[in-house]
């Protein structure tokens, strides 16, 4: 189930993500490292998934369960191909399974990444 379900996540980036975009707050981290921390675009896919993006780095997070979460983001922040990307062009990198805060509902995270937005 866990295996179709993360194929399918895949598609996330094509499949899920409406036109319309709000600002917001966000935050990246991966592997102690800040990628965003401020202003950013943020795209509601429904059901809770959503896309963020600032600064040319770019995530897509989709529930997958209750409280539990997959995102992939452009960890280099170039496309496939080398491109720089700018938003969510090329999100290739798999940032695992997320769990959502218990403290702020708006932050995902595990043992490498945190993901927020507000």
């Amino acid at each position: 189930m866990f295996l179709k379900f993360t194929i399918g996540l895949a598609l996330l980036p094509v499949t899920m993500m409406p036109a319309s975009a709000d600002n917001a707050r966000c935050f990246l981290e991966y592997q102690s490292n800040i990628y965003v921390d401020g202003p950013c675009e943020f795209i509601g896919a429904g059901g809770g998934s959503f896309r963020i993006n600032a600064d040319g780095w770019a995530v897509d997070l989709g529930i997958v369960d209750e409280g539990w979460a997959q995102a992939w983001w452009n960890a280099d922040g170039h496309g496939l191909y080398g491109e720089r990307v700018v938003g969510a062009a090329r999100l290739h990198s798999n940032m695992g399974y997320l769990r959502r805060d218990e403290d702020d509902s708006a932050c995902w995270s595990n043992h490498e990444a945190k993901v927020c937005a507000w």
